[in-house]
């Protein structure tokens, strides 16, 4: 349970660096929504008249608490759904913290934690629980290529990350990190094997400035991924590779790594080594009334479906102010995941694009509307795609206390 224990390391590191500050300003703010909804098939059924009116509650909150020298940003939401026919009410829960403290002028630290309890369905994009971290609200969302074989089932996840960096001189310097998740699926009636998976590694990386905005360098990661019991194929990937970032006057950003992930997968009978292309790309334009951003990656990752596999994905959104009041965005993503095993053909790919519109009424409420569709494809069983249309209100609280 290595990564259970970074995760509590690295929330009592957030924890320390809080304590450790002189005159914490702390502001907590909150929001409520409520969404009715229609949906023609939200659990990847493959019977017929599976659709279902839905509703739904949220409520979101955010603590911030800035030093002098940091800040801390708490995290957390809890959404309830209720079905009209068919399917029973779900609950879903998210709690995350991150932390940022510049110990020195040279040295700065940064922890992570986070924790989720989601049942899968079709309804809103399914987040890969491997997927790199951010604290970018509106970042690209990297999803799950196996969601659709989890869909209806309760999924657990925790993640923990550290950090620190170290500036050698004006332009070099060096960063070095650990991480750790864990990811826990129920048992299946009648199954031998679990999916649960567990992950974790450490980076090291040298960034060097060679202009206004732009830095080049060269970076070096290890991971290891394990199952509980069987059925599945854990492994150790190593990964060298160059970086280039670059932004320019604030509006356009650039950050680039490619290099090569050499990969020695466990699977029940023996191993089998592998070298592949990994890297990733992603671009983010800021205009007077749009924001675009996109990403693309390939890397190795667990699986719930396909064990340790090769996970390739692209996913983009795009944003644009009607007016003073009004907001109108596009979202889309697809993730595509292959066994690395070297046993059978195992392979899953997920989809979904979504497409949202706001309006102020009144300082405090929004009404908000949306229609999206989610697919899955190469899955061992075909299951049709959902569309999904909602309207509802949003109500910010604002500070509390």
């Amino acid at each position: 349970m290595i990564d259970v224990k970074l995760l509590g390391r690295a929330a009592s590191v957030a924890l320390l660096l809080a304590s450790s500050a002189a005159m914490a300003d702390t502001r907590v703010t909150a929001n409520v929504g409520v969404n009715s909804g229609i949906a023609t098939n939200p659990y990847g059924s493959t019977a017929s008249n599976t659709g279902s009116g839905t509703v739904s509650g949220t409520l979101n909150t955010i603590a911030l608490i800035t030093m002098p020298t940091g800040a801390i940003n708490l995290r957390g939401s809890v959404t309830h759904t209720e079905y009209f026919k068919l399917y029973n009410g779900t609950t879903d829960f998210t709690v995350a913290t991150t932390a940022q403290q510049q110990l020195s002028p040279l040295v700065s630290m940064s922890a992570g934690a986070s924790y989720s309890s989601q049942v899968r369905n079709g309804l809103y994009p399914v987040i890969d629980p491997t997927s790199p971290p951010t604290d970018d609200p509106n970042a690209p969302i990297i999803v799950d290529p196996d969601a659709a074989t989890s869909f209806a089932e309760r999924v657990q996840s925790f993640s923990g990350n550290v950090g620190m960096s170290v500036s050698l001189s004006p332009r070099d310097g060096f960063s070095v990190s650990a991480r750790g998740s864990k990811v826990l699926y129920p048992m299946r009636a009648g199954a031998i094997t679990s999916r649960d998976f567990a992950s974790y590694g450490a980076g090291l990386s040298y960034r060097r400035q060679i202009g206004a905005g732009t830095s080049i360098g060269a970076a070096f990661d290890v991971n290891k991924s394990e199952y509980e019991r069987g059925g599945f194929s854990g492994g150790t990937q190593i990964s060298p590779s160059l970086t280039l970032n670059t932004s320019l006057a604030g509006r356009f950003s650039l950050n680039a790594a490619a290099g090569v992930t050499f990969s020695e997968t466990e699977f029940p009978g023996g191993t089998n080594k592998t070298t592949s292309f990994s890297g990733s790309v992603g671009i983010c334009y800021t205009g007077d009334r749009t924001r675009f951003c996109g990403t693309a990656s390939q890397r190795v990752a667990p699986s719930s479906f396909s064990g340790t596999s090769t996970v390739s994905s692209i996913s983009g959104t795009y944003s644009y102010r009607l007016s003073e009041a009004s907001n109108i965005g596009v979202s889309a993503s697809y993730s595509k995941a292959k066994s690395l095993s070297g046993v059978g053909n195992l392979k899953n790919d997920y989809s979904q694009i979504s497409t949202n519109y706001s309006r102020r009424i009144t300082q405090r409420l929004s009404a908000v509307a949306s229609l999206a569709y989610s697919q899955s494809y190469n899955s061992t069983v075909q299951r049709d795609g959902n569309f999904f249309a909602s309207i509802g209100l949003r109500y910010s609280l604002g500070e509390i206390g």
